[in-house]
C-alpha cells in the first residue's frame, strides 16, 4: 500500500547511495553555504509571498500535493525532507547548456534556475514545464514546483493557490529567506510564463 512505499522511500533516503555528491554533507549547513554568497538585504518571505502571489480563496486540496505533503509527512525532520527534496531534483531531465540563457532565466533568485515551457504532450491545452538550476536545493524545488504545476491549463495555473499550497508543505518556513524569495520567483516566472501561454495579463499581484 501507498503507507508502506513511503515507508520503504523513507529508509532508502536514510542511506546515502555510493557517489553521491552530498554524501556525508550536512544539508542545513549545504543550504547555508549556498545562500551565503547572496549579497543583498533579505527580504521577509511572508511579505515578499503577498507582493508576489495572487491570492484565490479556494481550498488548496489536490491530489499531487497531497501526496507530496503525505510524503514530507513520513520523514522525522527536515535534514531528511531536505534530502528527499534534492534526491526529486535529481530526477530532473537536466538542461542543455543551450537552453541555459537569459531568456530562460529566473530573476531574483540566489542560485541560476531556468524554466522553460512547451504544450502538453499528454493533455491539450494543458502546459509542460522543464526546469534545472546550479544549486542542489534548489533543483528540487524546482522539481517540487513542477510536480504541481505541469499538466495544468494556464487557467489552472494562474487559480491555483501556490502559497497555500508552499504553506502546507512548510517549504518557505524552513528555508532562508533569501531562498523563499528565490522559490516565490519561480512561482511567479511561471505564473507569467502560463498567463502568456493563455493570451491573458497576468492577474494583478497583492
Amino acid at each position: 500500500n501507498r503507507s508502506a512505499e513511503l515507508r520503504l522511500e523513507q529508509d532508502r533516503l536514510r542511506w546515502n547511495r555510493s557517489g553521491d555528491p552530498t554524501e556525508g554533507v550536512n544539508l542545513t549547513l549545504l543550504i547555508d553555504l549556498e545562500c551565503a554568497h547572496d549579497l543583498h538585504p533579505a527580504l521577509d518571505w511572508r511579505g515578499s509571498a503577498a507582493y508576489l502571489l495572487d491570492m484565490s480563496d479556494q481550498s488548496v486540496t489536490d491530489s499531487r500535493l497531497d501526496e507530496l505533503a503525505e510524503t514530507f509527512e513520513f520523514f522525522d525532520d527536515w535534514e531528511d525532507r531536505y534530502r528527499y527534496i534534492i534526491d526529486l531534483g535529481k530526477e530532473l531531465t537536466p538542461l542543455d547548456d543551450a537552453e541555459k540563457v537569459p531568456e530562460y532565466k529566473v530573476e531574483g533568485c540566489v542560485s541560476q534556475v531556468w524554466l522553460l515551457v512547451a504544450e502538453d504532450s499528454e493533455r491539450p491545452g494543458a502546459l509542460h514545464f522543464r526546469g534545472d538550476s546550479d544549486a542542489h536545493i534548489v533543483k528540487g524545488l524546482v522539481a517540487v514546483l513542477l510536480t504541481l504545476f505541469n499538466g495544468r491549463t494556464p487557467q489552472e495555473i494562474l487559480e491555483f493557490d501556490a502559497r497555500g499550497a508552499l504553506d502546507r508543505l512548510d517549504l518557505a518556513g524552513h528555508l532562508s529567506p533569501s531562498r523563499s524569495n528565490g522559490l516565490f520567483s519561480m512561482v511567479r516566472r511561471i505564473r507569467a510564463l502560463a498567463a502568456a501561454r493563455g493570451g491573458q495579463s497576468e492577474p494583478t499581484l497583492h
